[in-house]
């Protein structure tokens, strides 16, 4: 009872959080500090957080990402943001199979992406999936505890930074979120 009590109580705050949040996009309010982050550090201590959503799913979560520090120039809560939105997002939609995490930078930007092996997403879908209070799927996927402000959150985030998102998915195959952020010019 204590267990299901914790989890609707972290529910409503994810759900209280993510309507400041989109108010303060709508308001322009949101100031970013960037600084030096080990990228790599920060997705695994996001992955080990969620890790338990993924337990009691008996889903596998899987990390690919290099095994260097990859330092970057970028504000680390606004990107545990973007991941934890779209983590929780694969966990929610994934009854089985697997949620992977891949991180890779070559000379001009750097990504992170999120696959699932989920329900996936319908294609007419797919042209709303960022529009706040969005939520994609049939009537049964409305009593998943979700607002669909989770990826209004990460699309505007992503572009505060610079950045720009994309989804890949199909039906019955799974979604891959991928975003994209250019490296700053070398002086």
């Amino acid at each position: 009872m204590i267990e299901r009590i914790l989890k609707s109580s972290e529910q409503l705050l994810r759900m209280i959080n993510n309507a400041l949040e989109i108010s303060r996009h709508e308001t322009e309010q949101i100031e970013l500090n960037l600084e030096q982050v080990d990228l790599r550090h920060l997705i695994e201590t996001v992955v080990m957080t969620l890790e338990p959503s993924a337990r009691l799913k008996n889903l596998d979560i899987q990390m690919d990402l290099d095994r260097a520090p990859q330092l970057l120039q970028t504000d680390p809560v606004r990107i545990q943001q973007i991941l934890i939105n779209l983590i929780s997002n694969a966990f929610r939609y994934t009854d089985s199979g697997m949620i992977q995490i891949t991180c890779q930078t070559n000379h001009e930007s750097w990504m992170i992406a999120v696959f699932d092996t989920g329900r996936g997403i319908s294609s007419e879908d797919q042209k709303r999936i960022f529009e706040p209070y969005f939520r994609a799927g049939s009537e049964a996927d409305y009593l998943l505890e979700s607002t669909g402000l989770g990826l209004a959150i990460v699309a505007k985030l992503v572009k505060l930074l610079g950045g720009e998102i994309e989804v890949v998915s199909q039906l019955g195959a799974g979604s891959t979120f991928t975003v994209i952020f250019p490296l700053p010019a070398e002086n």
